[in-house]
């Protein structure tokens, strides 16, 4: 699936064709525009570029609350989930 700058869906779905009684078949891409949906895509879009990639409020939320000793963390436990985040 392609989106493009223009808000279009280009899917590719296999089309089957055989040159003649007996050819083995061959799978040639079909594209197909899904239209309807630009205008929702558009919107989610823009919905999303609008959001902030971190939330700053929520982040220094944490940290005073932390330094504050009113959220206490288990060091075994945040090196655990380290670790099993970043094992391949």
């Amino acid at each position: 699936m392609k989106i493009t700058s223009d808000s279009s869906i280009q899917i590719a779905a296999p089309l089957n064709t055989a040159a003649a009684a007996g050819a083995p078949e061959v799978q040639k891409p079909r594209v197909v525009q899904a239209a309807a949906f630009s205008g929702e895509i558009s919107q989610a879009r823009q919905a999303l570029e609008a959001m902030p990639e971190v939330d700053m409020e929520r982040v220094n939320a944490m940290k005073d609350a932390i330094k504050n000793g009113e959220l206490l963390t288990d060091n075994a436990s945040l090196a655990a989930a380290i670790s099993c985040f970043y094992r391949p």
